[in-house]
């Protein structure tokens, strides 16, 4: 949560910008205690749909009492694992936001993700890397980042994701 507030405070809506239209239907993957759904909910409206899930009880109760305090009927949430859960219908977009990285079967989860998109859809992932002027610093910072969350921040989400789907033209871009 502090990554995007201190480094890029407008990283999230950028996301959202990219995935969301008015009346769409999107699936947070890994909602964790909801801080993507005032920006979900403002780009579908209350016509449109958010469905959410997180394998942690703790950040599920959490999402759901945001969505309670904020009045947002409009999303569904589930304490689920990525693999396990799907969304009754088919997806506008799909958002999975500081996640990739701590998913154990990381590109299992895309792949299921990207089948349940309706022609047209948005697959967007959201992580963190170290800046390519600071990668000698890499063997440094592993450790650390292993203790602090518990996975590695070494993955190239954005070479391993359209490899896996058989998508070398996905657009990808860094911010």
């Amino acid at each position: 949560y502090w990554r995007t507030r201190c480094f890029c405070p407008n990283l999230r809506r950028h996301a959202v910008d990219y995935l969301c239209k008015p009346g769409g239907v999107v699936y947070d993957l890994c909602c964790g205690n909801g801080e993507n759904f005032a920006h979900l909910h403002a780009s579908v409206g209350p016509e449109g749909r958010i469905y959410g899930s997180d394998t942690a009880t703790g950040m599920v109760v959490d999402a759901k009492q945001r969505c309670r305090q904020n009045g947002f009927a409009n999303i569904i949430i589930e304490c689920a694992d990525a693999i396990a859960y799907t969304p009754p219908e088919p997806l506008d977009g799909v958002l999975l936001s500081f996640c990739y990285n701590v998913l154990p079967h990381q590109l299992e989860v895309v792949r299921k993700a990207w089948k349940m998109l309706k022609k047209g859809g948005h697959l967007v992932v959201v992580d963190a890397k170290v800046p390519d002027m600071f990668e000698f610093l890499q063997p440094f910072i592993e450790p650390v980042v292993l203790r602090l969350v518990g996975a590695s921040n070494k993955s190239k989400a954005w070479e391993e994701i359209p490899k896996a789907l058989g998508r070398e033209g996905v657009l990808t871009r860094r911010m």
